[in-house]
């Protein structure tokens, strides 16, 4: 999983940057780059977490979702940026800055 975490986070970093609309790029990825099937048909799906910052979009790490087949997946916009400033504001994390 930490690979797959890796791999995907990277991915998200480089849409971002290539994207001109920044915000539109941390909230929409692609389903099928981002759905993960995993052991016994168990969905997850990779959240970028990021929030806007004077110094830019600060990217500060990502979140694993589950999935449920039945039901349509609702990016938790509100949430991710609450999680990401509240990462960055106690120290935890590092983050990675993407300007335009």
């Amino acid at each position: 999983m930490d690979s797959l975490v890796q791999t995907r986070l990277n991915e998200e970093i480089e849409d971002v940057d290539e994207n001109t609309e920044i915000g539109d790029a941390a909230q929409t990825s692609s389903v099928e780059n981002s759905d993960w099937a995993i052991r016994m048909g168990t969905q997850y799906r990779s959240v970028l977490l990021g929030h806007y910052t004077p110094r830019g979009f600060a990217v500060t790490g990502m979140a694993i979702c589950v999935v449920h087949s039945k039901k349509e997946f609702r990016f938790p916009g509100e949430t991710v940026a609450m999680v990401s400033r509240s990462l960055l504001d106690s120290g935890d994390v590092v983050p990675v800055y993407v300007t335009e």
